[in-house]
């Protein structure tokens, strides 16, 4: 930056750092495939109900998506033909 003078230099006081955790990120239908996976070997049926119980279940330390979001996200893959739909 040619021009520039810096007029004041010192420390700066009251700052604060925490350290905040992370979780690790996995995508939504990532996550609907295999809680529909689970549910399917596990004989239970994957209705929207089960698979939000169980997303609250495995990601408890985030928040739930919502009952449309999670439709939406599952009539994606239904048309991706990444999972199937069978009229139950």
């Amino acid at each position: 930056m040619v021009g520039d003078l810096m007029t004041v230099a010192g420390d700066v006081n009251g700052i604060e750092m925490q350290v905040i955790p992370q979780t690790q990120f996995i995508p939504l239908p990532d996550s609907l495939c295999l809680i529909i996976a689970e549910l399917n070997n596990a004989g239970h049926p994957a209705t929207l109900e089960s698979i939000r119980s169980r997303l609250q279940r495995w990601y408890h330390n985030t928040s739930l998506p919502s009952q449309q979001l999670i439709y939406d996200t599952l009539g994606t893959l239904i048309r991706e033909r990444k999972v199937f739909h069978n009229g139950e």
